[in-house]
């Protein structure tokens, strides 16, 4: 099911993908360092220590040993490979996907993988038209940034699409404050995307979704927005902190920029929820700030993995 409804923090959000399991969480950090060959090399190193405080405690050890390497290994092979998009080390499962592979510490220390295609330069960035979900008559964005995003989405491939009607075929003919972003399943979803003859492919790490922007197409986003809100010019961008800005969102990812060693430095996303202040405390939707909203990679990967559930997107476009 495409966007299965999760629920994290007390707040209900919807994800593509099963959140990864806690004791898999906990490996994360260690699996760089309990490969084969480092475990190999320390194992003298261990028992040696073992053997000089204490002969009695050779067993014991090597049985811990074989317990981690078991636990290894488990991971290495129970983890389904659609859950995870870190590699670490593991440069050949890169390399049979066509994707050359550097190993960058992410917000949380972790390897990040950013990938280069290897089959000529990337498509040029599609354009994005900017449809805002902001309802400036109730003040509200009545929770619509995935309907919007869609919409952003098919409407850069032609496809004539209004947020309305996103909503309605998304929302299976509601529209109103009752809104949440969990009313709407996987029939309804493809509902939309059949009508436009369009199929979808998983993002869940740096490299699918830089994968998909080298081929032109914009990804469809979870992210934490408060990892990217900010302050510019005397105004807060993309929209002001506070009770129904902040939170579980859906963006789109349109383009990326590089820096001079070829890695991400700053991705680019269509905001639907951008605002702007007009008169008095009234908000309106502000399409200069959500078209094309620079993130560098740093904020962005704070808010993609601190989401709930983190690196959950999906590519949308044409058969």
């Amino acid at each position: 099911m495409p966007w299965r409804a999760m629920r994290g923090g007390g707040i209900a959000v919807t994800a593509y993908q099963p959140h990864e399991p806690a004791w898999r969480r906990w490996l994360h950090p260690l699996r760089a360092s309990l490969t084969p060959r480092a475990l190999a090399e320390r194992l003298p190193e261990l028992l040696g220590c073992a053997t000089k405080r204490s002969p009695a405690l050779i067993a014991p050890t090597a049985l811990l040993l074989g317990a981690v390497g078991v636990m290894f290994l488990g991971y290495q092979f129970l983890e389904p490979a659609s859950t995870s998009g870190w590699f670490f080390g593991n440069s050949k499962e890169a390399t049979d996907r066509g994707v050359e592979v550097r190993l960058l510490p992410d917000s949380r220390g972790r390897a990040v993988a950013q990938s280069r295609r290897r089959s000529g330069p990337p498509v040029k960035p599609r354009e994005v038209p900017f449809i805002s979900q902001w309802v400036a008559e109730e003040q509200s964005g009545k929770n619509n940034c995935l309907p919007a995003a869609a919409a952003m989405v098919i409407a850069s491939y032609g496809g004539k699409v209004g947020l309305h009607d996103a909503v309605l075929t998304i929302r299976d003919g509601k529209n109103d404050a009752r809104n949440s972003l969990l009313d709407f399943d996987e029939s309804t979803w493809e509902v939309l995307l059949r009508r436009f003859d369009m199929v979808q492919e998983e993002v869940n790490d740096i490299v699918s979704l830089r994968d998909q922007l080298d081929e032109g197409h914009p990804v469809i986003m979870l992210v934490d927005n408060r990892q990217f809100m900010r302050s510019e010019n005397g105004r807060e961008v993309p929209y002001p902190p506070g009770r129904g800005f902040e939170g579980p969102h859906f963006v789109v990812v349109t383009r990326y920029d590089l820096n001079g060693a070829g890695e991400i430095e700053k991705l680019y996303i269509n905001d639907s929820l951008a605002v702007k202040q007009a008169e008095g405390k009234r908000l309106v939707a502000d399409p200069d700030t959500g078209t094309n909203f620079p993130v560098t990679i740093e904020a962005f990967l704070r808010a993609v993995t601190r989401a709930k559930p983190p690196w959950h997107g999906l590519a949308v476009f044409p058969k």
